[in-house]
């Protein structure tokens, strides 16, 4: 499956609004061009990232997800890594970027690549 074929539709069990962050203690973003692409158009996406981070939670982005880290601005002062044409896009959000492997990484750091380094 190519990143522009749809896949498996499935069913959630709550839409972003629904979520309260209070139940969980780490956020992962999906990767994927089209979905992180369509997740930092999303408001309610942005604004729980926001929240997540705020508290000090863990937030994790594979691939181009870390799209919605720099819409959310909290890779602000960060040092971050992503796949690769993300760079700039992290760097102009404010984020140190890096080429290296995710660190296992805890308490008020947001790496842009904690779960996967693409």
């Amino acid at each position: 499956m190519g990143d522009k074929d749809p896949g498996e539709t499935l069913e959630p069990n709550l839409t972003l609004d629904e979520v309260d962050p209070e139940g969980y203690d780490v956020l992962v973003i999906p990767g994927g061009t089209i979905n992180a692409d369509a997740l930092r158009l999303d408001k309610s996406a942005v604004s729980l990232v926001s929240v997540f981070a705020s508290a000090g939670k863990t937030v994790a982005a594979i691939c181009h997800g870390p799209w919605l880290l720099a819409e959310a601005d909290v890779a602000r002062g960060k040092t971050a890594t992503s796949y690769p044409s993300l760079s700039t896009d992290l760097r102009n959000a404010g984020a140190t970027w890096v080429d290296e492997e995710p660190q296992d990484v805890r308490g008020q750091r947001v790496d842009a690549a904690d779960v996967a380094h693409a």
